[in-house]
């Protein structure tokens, strides 16, 4: 299936239907050899911020993208959903998306925190109703959407261990979703997903794990 459109559809479309399983990967695969290319610098340090991991991962991403114009949508970093937005005060922001050219709220997004192994903090700031994994959940981001990304920073620590520790706590969501391995992707393990009933927006929704290690 061609993942470029030729001309604006008559709606907003689903992304996720739209670039089907492969196009899926294959953004996925785009993402993490821009982590690699981050990983490569030495960068990240044992202090550095959510914020400035994920300026920085963009910046490969943009120049990774550049060779890959066929998919054509639009990568934007910071971007605001005012599907759910309230009459005042900032609309919610994803990290980052890949966005279709003609209408704003169909996109593939993705939500970044660090996951540091052992941090109970992180885990739960992941994991938060309201400003993690929730955000997807409750309609927040993606609603016309029926994939997106969580992305794990792991400066500290097991990627393994780390899935582990999101996968019990996952369990307690909403009808108790499994984290499951996904089929790998070149040079890349730690690939996870879920899958949760929503009641904003297309549901199931799958939800990708991608937990990326600094060993800082």
């Amino acid at each position: 299936m061609e993942i470029a459109d030729n001309g604006p559809p008559s709606v907003p479309i689903d992304i996720a239907k739209r670039l089907g399983e492969q196009g899926i990967r294959r953004l996925l695969t785009l993402l993490t050899n821009a982590y690699h290319d981050l990983y490569a610098r030495k960068w990240v340090k044992a202090d550095s911020s959510e914020d400035s991991i994920t300026e920085e991962w963009f910046v490969h991403i943009q120049v990774r993208w550049s060779s890959n114009r066929a998919f054509g949508l639009v990568p934007i970093h910071q971007k605001q959903d005012r599907e759910k937005a309230k009459s005042r005060g900032r609309a919610p922001t994803i990290d980052f998306c890949f966005r279709d050219k003609y209408f704003p709220q169909s996109y593939f997004g993705a939500e970044s925190k660090v996951l540091d192994q052992g941090s109970r903090k992180y885990l739960d700031a992941y994991l938060d109703e309201e400003e993690g994994i929730g955000r997807f959940l409750n309609g927040r981001y993606s609603a016309h959407n029926s994939a997106g990304a969580m992305v794990g920073y792991v400066r500290r620590g097991d990627c393994g261990m780390v899935s582990k520790d999101v996968g019990s706590e996952l369990h307690k969501l909403k009808d108790n979703p499994i984290l499951k391995k996904s089929t790998p992707l070149p040079g890349f393990d730690y690939l996870y997903e879920s899958q949760h009933n929503r009641d904003v927006g297309i549901s199931p929704f799958i939800c990708y794990h991608l937990f990326f290690a600094f060993n800082c």
